[in-house]
C-alpha cells in the first residue's frame, strides 16, 4: 500500500515548493490521495495511481481516489503525465475529484483515467469477459472525473477518461464487460477543456 508514502511526498513537495516526481510504475492506494494547493506533480511515462480496496467499493458512498484541493481551498496546482485507475470492483470510486478554486495557470495536463483492460487492474478478460449480465466485480468506478461546485478556473488539456471495452494486454484485444457510472460530472465554473 503506497498511500502514506505518496501523501507524505505530496505534502512535503507542496510545502517546500518542489516538484513531486513519480517514477514509472503502479502505485496501489487504499485511501484518498490529497493534492494540496501549491502542488506540482509530474509523472515519468504515465505512472498509475491504482485505487484498491473497500473504501472505493460502495456505490452508495462515492469516494475519491485522488482529490485535488478540498472544498474552500484556493491556489494553484500543476499535474501532468499521470494515470489514475482502479483495481477490481470499485463501484464507489471517483477517480479524480477536483475542488480547487484555482489561480490562472492551474490545471491538469495529460492526466488520464483508465478503468480496466490492463495487467494489474483485475478487470481483464479472465475477470470480466464479454457478457450481457452485469457482475459487481466488474463495476469499476462511480465516475472518472468530478469537478465539484467549489471548483473554479480549472484548465484541462489532453485528458482522457476511458473505461475499457477490451483487454489491451490480451494478444487478441478481446472484448470485456467493465462498467463505470459516468465519465465526467462538471459542476464548477470557468472550466476550460
Amino acid at each position: 500500500d503506497d498511500t502514506a508514502a505518496i501523501q507524505s511526498a505530496l505534502n512535503s513537495a507542496a510545502a517546500s515548493g518542489s516538484i513531486a516526481f513519480f517514477d514509472y510504475g503502479i502505485y496501489r492506494v487504499t485511501d484518498t490521495i490529497y493534492i494540496p494547493p501549491g502542488s506540482r506533480v509530474v509523472g515519468e511515462s504515465y505512472p498509475t495511481i491504482l485505487g484498491s480496496g473497500s473504501k472505493f467499493s460502495n456505490i452508495e458512498l462515492p469516494y475519491p481516489v485522488v482529490r485535488v484541493g478540498k472544498a474552500g481551498d484556493s491556489g494553484s496546482i500543476e499535474a501532468s503525465d499521470i494515470i489514475v485507475s482502479t483495481q477490481g470492483g470499485a463501484a464507489g470510486a471517483v477517480l479524480i475529484e477536483y475542488n480547487l478554486n484555482g489561480n490562472q495557470g492551474s490545471g491538469l495536463w495529460d492526466v488520464h483515467t483508465r478503468i480496466g483492460g490492463f495487467t494489474g487492474s483485475n478487470l481483464q478478460v479472465a475477470n470480466c469477459p464479454k457478457t450481457a449480465a452485469v457482475s459487481a466485480a466488474c463495476e469499476a468506478g462511480f465516475t472518472s472525473l468530478h469537478i465539484t461546485s467549489s471548483a473554479k478556473n480549472v484548465y484541462l488539456e489532453n485528458n482522457w477518461f476511458w473505461t475499457a471495452d477490451h483487454d489491451i494486454d490480451d494478444a487478441s484485444n478481446t472484448q470485456i464487460s467493465v462498467y463505470t457510472g459516468r465519465g465526467a460530472l462538471i459542476e464548477g465554473s470557468n472550466i476550460i477543456l
